[in-house]
């Protein structure tokens, strides 16, 4: 069985650093909420996914959690700057073949 937690997965798995990126913690859970529907998981509720990812990412790639990440609307979210999605935009989805 696979001993780690599928939040670890999804940041191993779905981020990657990248300089000038900004990702919501919206885009960042809609994405991991999709990545464990594909996989037929259960994901974490927003509230419990915030805390616990950040921590991840933290760890992973040495990044805090900031208060002053535009989205699309031009209003101030918490997110990351200096990370993104592997694959696609945030406005695709993951898709998992396995």
């Amino acid at each position: 069985p696979n001993a780690e937690p599928v939040y670890k997965v999804f940041v191993k798995q779905a981020l990657k650093p990248e300089s000038e990126a900004m990702l919501t913690v919206s885009d960042c859970f809609m994405q991991y909420d999709q990545f464990c529907r594909a996989k037929g998981l259960n994901a974490l509720d927003r509230s419990e996914f915030k805390k616990v990812v950040a921590e991840v990412i933290r760890e992973e790639f040495g990044f805090g959690l900031r208060h002053d990440i535009r989205a699309a609307n031009g209003r101030q979210n918490d997110g990351w700057r200096g990370l993104n999605f592997r694959f696609g935009s945030s406005g695709e989805t993951l898709h998992s073949r396995s």
